[in-house]
């Protein structure tokens, strides 16, 4: 009884190993299809497109929300400036004993009632405007600063999508490069065993495709270090971003 049960156990493991493998297998498989896919695609260059990627950063880039902060709390300190000078005035004010508790009988009417004082700074009338000025210049160099940062961000997309598609140009180059050496290297390989080609053309053959196949790899790595670094700024998969735009133009 107990071995069928291992037997059952082993059967179900063995499924299920097999089942898993063909699912890596034809999960790799697409992955690699889709890679392929968006490899051999154009890449839109329009305006509309680039703006598209700019507005991108615009939305995701965490650092944008630092400078519409800083904005926020500047814009409040130049409202606070504006009524800084209340801080410099003192107001006082009491009622003496005689109004509160008058003695019987009293009856006099000019004795003071009560008491009432104004007091402020000197330095409020040379400050305030300073202040005021201050926190206003310090409101315009915050927008400013969003400005400079929305003009080299907008930059950083461009200069990135323009590195992309050209480090992506460069790996097709490669690509093609590699095939096609490859295909020499085939036809070498029968000759060599034919006897047809002496051992030394063989071999520079075969460096030749050594070679080539170190400079597709070092295209395809520069090609996915610029999609990383453009993804980096506008927050998702170009492939995605670019998928959704063409869909939106059938």
């Amino acid at each position: 009884m107990n071995s069928m049960k291992r037997m059952k156990l082993q059967v179900h493991s063995l499924l299920f190993i097999l089942f898993f493998t063909s699912f890596i297998s034809v999960f790799s498989q697409s992955t690699k299809e889709d890679y392929t896919i968006f490899l051999n695609s154009d890449l839109p260059e329009n305006e509309e497109f680039l703006n598209i990627l700019v507005q991108k950063a615009y939305d995701y880039y965490p650092e944008k929300t630092q400078y519409e902060h800083q904005i926020e709390i500047a814009k409040k300190e130049k409202a606070l400036a504006n009524y800084d000078f209340l801080n410099n005035i003192m107001i006082r004010g009491n009622l003496n004993e005689y109004t509160i508790n008058p003695p019987e009988g009293a009856t006099n009417l000019f004795f003071p009632r009560y008491n009432f004082s104004v007091g402020f700074s000197l330095g409020t009338f040379f400050t305030q405007p300073i202040n005021k000025k201050i926190a206003k210049q310090n409101y315009y160099i915050k927008q400013s600063e969003q400005e400079v940062y929305d003009l080299n961000l907008k930059t950083d997309v461009l200069t990135r999508y323009v590195s992309f598609k050209t480090s992506k140009t460069i790996y097709l180059i490669q690509n093609k490069a590699l095939d096609d050496v490859n295909s020499k290297l085939s036809l070498i390989e029968d000759q060599f065993k034919n006897d047809l080609l002496s051992y030394e053309e063989y071999l520079s053959v075969l460096t030749d495709v050594n070679n080539q196949k170190i400079t597709t790899l070092l295209a395809q790595r520069q090609y996915e270090i610029s999609k990383i670094e453009l993804e980096e700024l506008i927050g998702g998969k170009i492939e995605v971003i670019i998928r959704e735009y063409k869909l939106s133009c059938e």
